[in-house]
């Protein structure tokens, strides 16, 4: 999450903040950062899409977003199961 983070500053800061606002968000609602992770990975490429149009570097996000879902498949189990350490716990 960190370097796509990166990656985003780099690109468009506008992004690279609604995305990290809607991670904080998240997480501060659920009380687990694993869930704010996805929900900002899953909306990174509508966001990407907004700020920069159809452009290829929009496209970017839409595999990596995949791949990070694809990567929290850990957490995800861990969620399903209901055994994420919450923040703060």
């Amino acid at each position: 999450m960190a370097t796509v983070a990166g990656i985003m500053l780099g690109l468009n800061l506008w992004l690279a903040a609604t995305t990290f606002g809607v991670w904080f968000l998240i997480a501060i609602i659920f009380r687990i950062s694993s869930v704010g992770a996805l929900a900002a990975a899953i909306i990174a490429p509508v966001f990407a899409f907004y700020f920069m149009g159809n452009d290829a570097r929009a496209w970017v996000f839409v595999p990596i977003a995949a791949l990070l879902v694809w990567r929290h498949k850990g957490n995800i189990q861990k969620l399903l199961h209901g055994k994420e350490t919450s923040i703060g716990r």
